[in-house]
């Protein structure tokens, strides 16, 4: 046999269909590592049968079934199939006769492997000796494998005759020895725990006995304890019909609780309704709050700042009080330095005494006297001066502050006409909350239609497995009845083979009678008793037994029995022989024999036989030709039924092969909707988070917008406070002396 086609489908990374031809001469796979080379050989060995997932290069056998990848699902099953030529004369059966073999092996996740040949299911045992008679295998070392060349080098004398075995192909015959000698150990095995067994149930019979005078003694104390169990059952029942009306009565309690429990419930949803209601306006007064608050803080910040601005004047006034102080001690040293004149002039009065004393007394009275009216006048001029002092410092103080407060207010104004153009800027700098609004509300709709794809891609996926799982049920469905059918054409086939050896067709030279004969089903057995061994004479006129043929007598039947020939379609050269043959019940058979004429007989549909000379044979003697006739009946009946079973085979092949077909189609749709599932997804998610997005800059946008529009209105006020009290300080400068008190004082102090 040659191997001529390998086909893969879902095993290891093969997750597609695929076909390696293996055609005559050389034939080479090519690739770099890791492309699935080793996977062809594993293929191979596996569906001739390999049972080690070691071998596989896996942890278990169901590893062999694609496991999917980032791209792709995983599958659920893997197949097989190894093509095989020149097949005929060496596959065992059925297949003797067929030329071209395709073994398959299918894995299905959870359920374990099949072997197929042909399309028919095999036990893997059949599988592996086909292939052990074709001098390969699993573990043939024909199969060479990575690493088996140094193995072989230093195998053991045990694997080297393994070796010669597969190239002598006597592999299959060592399988066959190997499972006959299993079986006679088996069998050994058995006997000796068949004589143990019985050893067993001996000494068991014994305690049986003891035990059955025990069961007597036990059944006459179960009837006690049954009656004494019946009273004890019927007080029980009668407590439970009491506890059970109380129960009703708490039952009916917690109905009327659950009830008012559901009022209360309603009313409670009622008020939250209210409450939610509620809580629009209150959000709203929040709203109106928060930008009230706002507008505080603003002037909370004017405030600040006014107050930053009287500390500057109190500053400024501290140091116009120092500068009041100074003033006062130079009047002080003033002062001084006029009482020291005072007493200078006193000195010299005294010098001018000594000379003449009514001069210097006229003279010192007259010094006295201006020195009274000098301390008067310097004491008016002092207080002019105090009192003029006081009023320049009062007004320079009044009018420094008039000025500081009127530049204040100046700086004040720009300060706030500079935040107010800031915050038109600002305003101005916004972006335009139409082309947000536009770009929202596309940004919703692209998320609304990519959500909607999304569920409809959703519902589709599970349309398609639901479609898959359908299909596959009814793949299932369909491979059953074909098994079936597979069965039965199979089973009627080899019954028709085994009838033909059983009823070879006569070619000889004189060919019994038999071949002749059609009888109805269920008269076989009456026949042959009727004809006994004259069955096999032939109708051949050379034959040394042969049936030449006479004239049918008339009826010589007794009343109650049925002509023979009624029943069967024989030749005339019978027909004398079947006349005198009547077909009655096993019953009558001996009252009816007493009334034969001569030459007659009676038979009975299960093969006793009855003659006028009183010969009578049962059923239950040997009939050769009843078994043959029998056989003859079921081959005719076997072919009818052959004809029909063909054609539900095909039929059933057909729905299979259509159901398959289907399978495949929606296993492959599936696979498409799965692809594109992450990709509707990133969509999806895209379009939510550009819609989020857009709504959280609206908000943004809403809420600076207010605290601008809060800002402007604030510093709006600011500024016509500010204007306001710029124009009073102004105005206020304007009317105050521009230098007429400083004139006064100089005056004062020259005096």
């Amino acid at each position: 046999m040659n191997i001529t086609e390998l086909r893969l489908l879902g095993f290891k990374s093969f997750v597609d269909p695929a076909r390696a031809p293996i055609e005559n001469g050389l034939t080479g796979v090519v690739g770099p590592n890791g492309c699935g080379k080793s996977n062809l050989l594993e293929a191979v060995r596996w569906v001739m049968g390999a049972t080690s997932a070691k071998s596989m290069r896996a942890s278990d056998m169901e590893d062999v079934i694609f496991a999917g990848s980032a791209g792709r699902p995983s599958r659920e099953f893997a197949e097989v199939t190894v093509v095989l030529t020149q097949a005929r004369g060496r596959a065992p059966a059925p297949f003797q006769n067929e030329d071209v073999l395709e073994v398959t092996r299918r894995i299905r996740r959870g359920l374990g492997s099949i072997y197929r040949i042909n399309g028919k299911e095999m036990r893997a045992k059949d599988v592996q000796l086909l292939f052990a008679d074709a001098a390969t295998g699993a573990n043939s070392p024909a199969l060479v494998r990575q690493g088996q060349i140094s193995e072989l080098i230093a195998a053991k004398p045990q694997n080297r005759r393994r070796i010669l075995e597969d190239a002598a192909g006597i592999a299959g015959l060592y399988a066959r020895r190997h499972d006959a000698d299993l079986k006679l150990k088996a069998a050994e095995t058995n006997l000796t725990r068949l004589d143990e067994v019985l050893a067993e149930i001996e000494g068991q019979a014994a305690s049986l006995k003891k035990q059955a005078r025990q069961a007597e003694r036990y059944r006459g104390l179960a009837q006690t304890l049954r009656e004494t169990e019946a009273l004890l059952l019927h007080r029980r029942w009668g407590e439970a019909r009491e506890r059970e009306a109380q129960a009703q009565g708490f039952l009916r309690d917690a109905e009327r609780v659950a009830a008012q429990a559901a009022a209360d419930a309603s009313a409670a949803e009622r008020a939250a309704n209210e409450a939610r209601e509620a809580l629009g306006p209150l959000r709203e007064e929040e709203m109106v709050a928060a930008a009230v608050l706002r507008r505080f803080e603003g002037v909370r910040v004017g405030l600040e700042r006014d107050v930053a601005e009287a500390d500057a004047v109190i500053a400024r006034c501290d140091e116009d009080e120092r500068r009041a102080r100074d003033e006062a001690e130079r009047l002080e040293s003033l002062r001084a330095d006029a009482q020291a004149a005072l007493a200078r002039l006193g000195e010299e009065a005294a010098e001018l005494g000594s000379g003449d004393e009514a001069q210097a007394a006229a003279a010192l009275k007259a010094a006295e006297a201006a020195r009274d009216a000098a301390a008067a006048k310097r004491s008016d001029a002092e207080a002019k001066l105090e009192r003029l002092a006081s009023d320049v410092t009062a007004r320079k103080a009044r009018a420094q502050a008039l000025s500081d407060a009127a530049n204040t207010a100046r700086s004040r104004l720009e300060r706030l006409a500079e935040r107010r153009r800031l915050l038109d800027a600002q305003v101005k700098a916004l972006p335009a909350k139409d082309e947000l609004d536009r770009r929202f509300s596309a940004a919703k709709a692209n998320a609304t239609k990519a959500a909607e794809d999304a569920a409809k891609h959703r519902m589709a996926v599970g349309e398609a497995e639901a479609a898959l799982k359908h299909v596959e049920a009814a793949e299932e469905a369909a491979w059953a009845p074909y098994r079936a059918a597979e069965t039965a054409f199979n089973a009627l086939g080899a019954e028709m083979r085994g009838l033909e050896k059983l009823t070879p067709a006569e070619a000889g030279k004189f060919p019994p009678v038999l071949n002749a004969i059609e009888v109805e089903p269920g008269y076989e057995r009456a026949l042959a008793a009727a004809l006994g061994e004259d069955i096999e004479a032939s109708m051949s006129a050379d034959a040394p037994l042969r049936w030449a043929g006479a004239e049918a007598p008339s009826s010589a039947l007794p009343a109650g029995a049925a002509a023979l020939a009624t029943f069967v379609k024989a030749p005339e050269a019978l027909a004398a022989r079947l006349a005198l043959i009547g077909v009655v019940d096993a019953k009558d058979g001996a009252k009816l024999s007493k009334k034969l004429a001569p030459g007659a007989r009676l038979v009975s549909r299960e093969g006793d036989l009855w003659r006028w000379d009183g010969f009578v044979r049962r059923a239950d003697a040997p009939q050769p030709a009843a078994a043959r006739l029998e056989h003859k009946n079921r081959l005719a009946a076997a072919r009818a039924e052959l004809k029909s079973a063909e054609a539900k085979l095909v039929a059933a092949k057909a729905a299979a092969d259509k159901a398959q077909a289907e399978r495949q189609s929606a296993d492959a749709k599936l696979r498409a909707l799965r692809g594109d599932a992450p990709k509707l997804a990133a969509v999806e998610a895209q379009a939510l988070r550009e819609a989020e997005r857009i709504e959280a800059e609206l908000a943004r946008l809403s809420e600076r917008r207010a605290d601008l529009d809060t800002q402007a209105q604030t510093v709006s006020g600011e500024i016509s406070e500010a204007e306001a009290a710029a124009n009073v300080a102004v105005g206020a400068v304007s009317e105050a002396p521009a230098g007429g008190d400083d004139a006064a004082l100089g005056a004062a102090r020259g005096e």
